[in-house]
């Protein structure tokens, strides 16, 4: 897996797969990890806000993520 720190956001990508992550200087509390996140294949992609501290938000990222890009959910 390839990552690439940049500025505001680091990119990570696995193949023809890419995520990137932003927002995580913004965050100031160890209560909350609050990320812009966005998985992308070829023409498909899903971005979504999240905490990545609410398990649920994280599932329903990874099931929604899943159906854009056309992936089987393991």
């Amino acid at each position: 897996m390839a990552v690439e720190a940049r500025a505001h956001e680091i990119i990570l990508s696995r193949g023809d797969r890419r995520y990137r992550v932003r927002g995580l200087a913004n965050n100031l509390s160890y209560e909350v990890i609050k990320v812009n996140l966005m998985a992308s294949q070829g023409d498909g992609f899903h971005v979504d806000t999240l905490n990545l501290y609410a398990a649920h938000q994280s599932t329903a990222f990874v099931k929604q993520a899943a159906i854009e890009l056309g992936l089987k959910r393991t």
